[in-house]
């Protein structure tokens, strides 16, 4: 039989064992959990760091349309949009941000003007907009649709 400090000394080492498997599962816990929130925010920020081509980035790589424009058809792939106006192609400029451009003046309406928004092309699909130009930049004209976008179109060769 157990002396009663031999019973007080069980009882501590119980106690002090018990507590040392509760601290070592809160701290598996807390790393655990701290994971899953390293994990979520890096998954945030992985959609929120997406870098975004800058326009002179974009307008380098573009490049001038053949000399007839491809007819575009119900169920065909998208392409680049573009138009002549006094002279000169100007093409759709992929990705380019508009929202701090200055409008000019209105030149017309899309499908009245030579290109791939002309009206037997587009207008039956329900692609059509006003023209404008932008001040400071007489290279480039800005293309309103009717459906809320925007496309910036930017003079061949430059």
């Amino acid at each position: 039989m157990k002396t009663y400090d031999e019973m007080a000394n069980s009882a501590l080492r119980r106690i002090h064992a018990h507590e040392q498997r509760r601290k070592k599962q809160f701290c598996i816990g807390a790393a655990r959990s701290f994971l899953v929130v390293l994990g979520g925010f890096g998954i945030w920020q992985q959609g929120q760091g997406q870098k975004q081509e800058t326009f002179s980035a974009v307008k380098e790589k573009q490049t001038p349309p053949a000399e007839e424009a491809p007819v575009y058809e119900k169920g065909g792939a998208d392409q680049l949009g573009w138009i002549r106006y006094e002279g000169k192609e100007y093409v759709q400029v992929a990705g380019a941000d508009v929202s701090q451009l200055v409008i000019g003046d209105y030149i017309g309406q899309a499908s009245e003007m030579p290109g791939s928004y002309e009206k037997d092309v587009q207008t039956s699909l329900g692609i059509d907009g006003a023209l404008y130009q932008v001040d400071g930049h007489a290279e480039w004209l800005l293309l309103r649709l009717e459906n809320g976008g925007e496309v910036l179109l930017s003079a061949s060769g430059s």
